[in-house]
């Protein structure tokens, strides 16, 4: 019985390894064919963190350009359920929530929930960098 009882807590351990993992890496949203989200995520201890790069995306005569970056904005509360990611990012005085679903390795489609008078808005996202333990 008591290889049983080993066997089952290694599988749930392996299991729980793997339900942070293919989230786990650097992705990107591009808008006009311009960089304008980085999305960073990190597991440590199987508990995830991360930051967000947001670009400012200008027009003028000469077409759309990157004006700006902001800093690094932490995830806050971050939550993996094994398939959606769900988490906040301050927005001045309020929370702008996220919720990102991975549909392939390489692809996040998402979304900015409605918030504050703020519409919803969608986004994809695809991965750039992978950790060497997922690739």
């Amino acid at each position: 019985m008591k290889t049983i009882g080993y066997v089952y807590l290694l599988f749930a351990l392996a299991i729980d390894a793997q339900t942070v993992a293919p989230i786990v890496g650097t992705w990107e949203a591009r808008l006009h064919g311009l960089q304008a989200m980085t999305l960073a995520i990190h597991e440590d201890g199987g508990n995830l963190s991360g930051a967000a790069i947001f670009y400012l995306l200008k027009s003028d005569r000469a077409g759309w350009h990157n004006a700006g970056r902001s800093d690094p904005l932490p995830l806050i509360n971050p939550r993996w359920d094994g398939k959606t990611l769900r988490f906040s990012i301050s927005h001045g005085d309020w929370l702008a929530p996220f919720e990102l679903r991975l549909t392939s390795f390489r692809t996040v489609q998402g979304k900015r929930l409605a918030a504050h008078g703020e519409a919803e808005q969608q986004i994809t996202l695809r991965r750039q960098q992978a950790p060497a333990a997922v690739r």
